[in-house]
């Protein structure tokens, strides 16, 4: 699930208990899904319909939790690569003429 973001989801999986119960959720959601279909486990068509939902819900919510971090990242990035006017004079008040 989601390779393009591994690396954020390996940091979010020890510093967003959020973020961990909803992967760790997921997760036993499909692994219930794959025996209900496998008949391992017993389960309707419609119950399997349901978990899928269920599952997809979890994903939308792991989505927008790694989307927003990323956004965050990449704004932190853009302030890091930002030029550094702390030493510019101050021109406030000033025409130009």
């Amino acid at each position: 699930m989601f390779p393009e973001y591994r690396e954020q989801i390996s940091r979010l999986r020890i510093s967003d208990l959020n973020f961990v119960r909803l992967f760790e959720k997921h997760n036993a959601l499909d692994q219930k899904i794959r025996h209900m279909e496998a008949h391992i486990e017993p389960g309707t068509h419609e119950e399997i319909e349901q978990l899928k939902k269920e599952k997809l819900m979890l994903k939308d919510a792991l989505y927008i939790i790694l989307k927003k971090t990323d956004s965050a990242k990449e704004w932190g990035h853009h302030l890091a690569l930002s030029p550094d006017f702390s030493g510019a004079p101050d021109t406030v008040g000033t025409t130009l003429l």
